[in-house]
């Protein structure tokens, strides 16, 4: 993905969605939580060491970025808000 410029808030959201998708697809363990700690270092081109990693947070970036168009409708998913 280019270089996108997120809020600290789009990026937090970012963030959560990468979290929740790690997740689901089987990181609820310890030793999941720290396998995706040793995938995620940089790499001299700024990809993550684990290309699925990067795959998966750009399309939570992407998610986010499409959250910024819907916000002004009020369409942004209810999960980012305790009061919601």
């Amino acid at each position: 993905m280019d270089n996108v410029n997120l809020t600290s808030e789009e990026a937090y959201k970012a963030m959560y969605l990468f979290l929740e998708e790690y997740y689901e697809v089987g990181g609820k363990s310890e030793e999941e939580i720290l396998n995706l700690i040793s995938g995620m270092p940089l790499l001299q081109d700024g990809t993550s060491a684990d290309s699925a990693h990067t795959k998966t947070w750009n399309e939570c970036v992407a998610k986010v970025l499409s959250y910024r168009n819907n916000k002004e409708t009020g369409d942004e998913p209810w999960i980012f808000y305790l009061n919601k």
